[in-house]
């Protein structure tokens, strides 16, 4: 399948120049570490034509004056002015003030300070905001797949407790199967995502039933499934054991022999953008899981995904944020 552009080729050059004039430093710091994608870029003609790969983005939001492209919404403001607000939380210098709350979907919210881990190019995503993402993801996909087979998003919890590895695997299991509640088949899931959250190091383990395959989304390591060993020894069961539970058919005990793929990237990363890059991967391989992934520039996509998620249908905090903003 040949790459997947953006809806609008001219934006990419249009945003480059605004975030050029807003953000020099990020953008100088980002032309060092990515020179030939940002030169590209800036050039409004995107990353190399590469076959094969489905999707270079996080999302189909694509900024375009007022609106975002893909969610059909005026924003009362330009984009510029939600991500500045994002950005102004550095200056209440108080590490400890989360700031305004931007996102809740189910009483998981994303505030100020952990949009702003989204947001800026040497900050980290954190584990709130994740918490909140498969929240929301899981509500969004339950719409966009609606009588087809469930795509799953498991809590961080989950893979937070499979590394203390203090729990039996039932017991776990039980704890943490909320999103599979209503199922009674395993037929009825597509994939579970597992996102980890590992010595501040973000990477994702996602089941893929039909294929009886495991794959490995990680920014840092080319040998995940060896590094990660100790942690996929108990995830594995786990996760196996949990189907069983719903579905007393599923046979225990074979999810061990299945198959093992890891995505490719097809961009050099940095050291801080490994959270933006799974939750973008997760999001792309909703429909099918993506093999080749990677961002066409950082800066781009970092604002991307906190956009789609900001304005997505399904935040409950977006009206009162909205009005924080135009406040100030």
């Amino acid at each position: 399948m040949a790459l997947m552009r953006s809806q609008d080729e001219s934006v990419t050059s249009k945003e480059l120049n605004q975030d050029a004039q807003d953000n020099p430093e990020e953008l100088n710091q980002d032309a060092q570490d990515n020179p030939e994608e940002l030169n590209e870029a800036a050039a409004g003609g995107g990353p190399r034509r590469r076959s094969l790969h489905r999707t270079h983005v996080p999302s189909s939001a694509v900024f375009s004056g007022d609106f975002v492209s893909g969610t059909n919404q005026r924003v009362s403001g330009p984009v510029n002015d939600i991500t500045a607000f994002v950005k102004r939380w550095k200056d209440l210098r108080d590490e400890a003030n989360p700031g305004q709350v931007m996102i809740t979907c189910d009483g998981r919210s994303a505030t100020q300070r952990d949009c702003y881990g989204v947001l800026h190019t040497r900050a980290r995503v954190s584990a709130d905001y994740v918490r909140m993402a498969a929240e929301m993801y899981m509500k969004k996909w339950a719409l966009d797949y609606e009588g087809k087979s469930r795509r799953i998003m498991l809590d961080l919890t989950f893979a937070m407790r499979v590394i203390t590895n203090k729990d039996p695997f039932e017991h776990l299991a039980k704890k943490h199967d909320q999103p599979l509640r209503d199922i009674t088949t395993a037929s009825q899931i597509c994939v579970i995502f597992v996102p980890v959250l590992d010595d501040d190091h973000w990477w994702c383990a996602a089941f893929e039933l039909k294929e009886k395959t495991i794959w490995f989304m990680d920014t840092m390591y080319p040998n995940p499934e060896e590094k990660h060993k100790s942690i996929l020894k108990n995830m594995i069961p786990v996760v196996d054991t949990m189907l069983n539970v719903h579905d007393p058919q599923w046979e225990l005990g074979t999810m061990g022999s299945w198959g093992r793929q890891l995505v490719e990237l097809m961009n050099n990363t940095d050291n801080h953008s490994c959270g933006v890059l799974m939750l973008g991967w997760i999001k792309s391989s909703a429909a099918r899981i993506v093999s080749k992934y990677g961002m066409e520039n950082i800066v781009m996509a970092r604002k991307a995904l906190l956009m789609d998620d900001f304005l997505s249908k399904f935040n409950e905090a977006k009206d009162e944020a909205l009005s924080a903003i135009t406040c100030t």
